[in-house]
């Protein structure tokens, strides 16, 4: 799962660049200490200062029922949501994670934050497909590799396979390199440098699409050793 610096999205508009690390938190406290009810504050706090996922996955629980309760802008609980369903499954909540992410695409048809791809990493690892096959019916205009890639592991873990070897070509033309990392032709690098906006058919593209769903794949013995079969 993609590491996430604090920000999940663009930030609230009016600021700097969004800070990493302890830049982060440093500015999560003092902007707290002049607006003790900024949303992307709080978030930034509970994510970047010690705590477990369950801990955190509370607190972001709390923050999320405050936000749904009172006005507010939509790009701010939309970070929150988005926030507090990576802790759930980062506490190995994954089905507790699933409606957060859908709450998130209902907030925000158009998936500015693209929630729908951690919602069917999701689906897959808790082998709900006919909910990702709805999930990916909804996106018809998306051709991206990563989801492309995610529609191969689907077909492998449905019953009957049909339409697997034009997904794996489809797979292929979209981005070579996934295929290359997942069955260790190539070498994942130490320091990555993963990017949602890397050109099509990158290796920063595939480290992306590693980040997301490359332990769907991995965990997938059966889905995996026929990839390597097939290279």
């Amino acid at each position: 799962m993609a590491k996430d610096s604090g920000w999940l999205g663009s930030p609230p508009s009016g600021t700097r660049p969004p800070p990493q690390g302890k830049a982060a938190l440093a500015w999560a406290r003092s902007t707290l200490a002049r607006d003790p009810q900024c949303p992307d504050a709080l978030r930034l706090k509970i994510l970047l200062e010690p705590g477990s996922p369950q801990v955190k996955a509370a607190h972001l629980k709390a923050l999320v029922e405050r936000l749904e309760a009172t006005p507010t802008e939509v790009a701010p609980r939309l970070r929150a949501l988005l926030a507090l369903a990576q802790a759930l499954e980062q506490g190995g909540r994954i089905k507790d994670a699933v409606p957060v992410y859908e709450r998130a695409l209902d907030l925000a048809p158009e998936d500015p934050l693209e929630a729908r791809y951690h919602l069917a990493r999701c689906l897959l690892d808790l082998r709900r497909l006919k909910e990702l096959r709805v999930l990916r019916e909804r996106f018809p205009e998306d051709r991206s590799a990563l989801l492309q890639w995610i529609r191969l592991l689907e077909i492998q873990k449905l019953e009957k396979q049909v339409g697997l070897g034009e997904a794996l070509r489809e797979a292929r033309r979209a981005n070579p390199h996934v295929e290359a990392f997942l069955t260790s032709r190539s070498r994942i690098p130490k320091h990555r440098q993963a990017s949602g906006d890397a050109p099509p058919g990158s290796e920063a593209e595939a480290l992306h699409i590693l980040e997301l769903i490359g332990e769907s794949w991995f965990s997938d013995r059966a889905a995996l050793f026929w990839l390597i079969k097939n290279a």
